[in-house]
């Protein structure tokens, strides 16, 4: 389960779930190669009781999404490995990203069609990040 947390204001993920609720999570562990694949079927929630199991500081979410999985499986490392994702000498000083604001205006220009898979990874990763807050409790 995923709370939509207020703040974002962006309903796409949750349209793309209303109009195809096959979903697909994809988790990397820190340090390692492999990664893990979940697969299944998501479906939007707003039962109150459900909601406020999901509190943080007194306030719910607007909605929770619920994942029914389908399938689990570790999938191949050769990509990450590759990447050197997690070789520090190789990330980017944060002080180097472009400004994500002229690109994130003209996103919000775009169709919902166009949209969906940028929103989609966006809300990907916040799920990622969410499990992984869980897992260091």
């Amino acid at each position: 389960m995923v709370p939509d947390r207020r703040g974002n204001n962006r309903i796409d993920s949750l349209r793309n779930i209303v109009r195809d609720p096959r979903v697909a999570l994809l988790f990397l562990i820190p340090g390692s190669g492999s990664t893990l694949r979940v697969n299944g079927c998501a479906q939007i929630s707003v039962d109150p009781d459900l909601l406020a199991s999901f509190s943080v500081d007194g306030k719910a979410p607007r909605t929770v999404i619920i994942m029914t999985v389908d399938e689990i499986y570790f999938q191949c490392a050769r990509a990450t490995v590759r990447s050197d994702l997690w070789n520090p000498d190789k990330w980017i000083d944060p002080q180097n990203f472009a400004d994500a604001g002229p690109d994130s205006r003209r996103h919000e220009r775009q169709p919902c069609r166009r949209r969906g898979l940028r929103q989609g990874l966006a809300g990907t990763r916040a799920a990622v990040a969410m499990v992984r807050r869980r897992f260091a409790e």
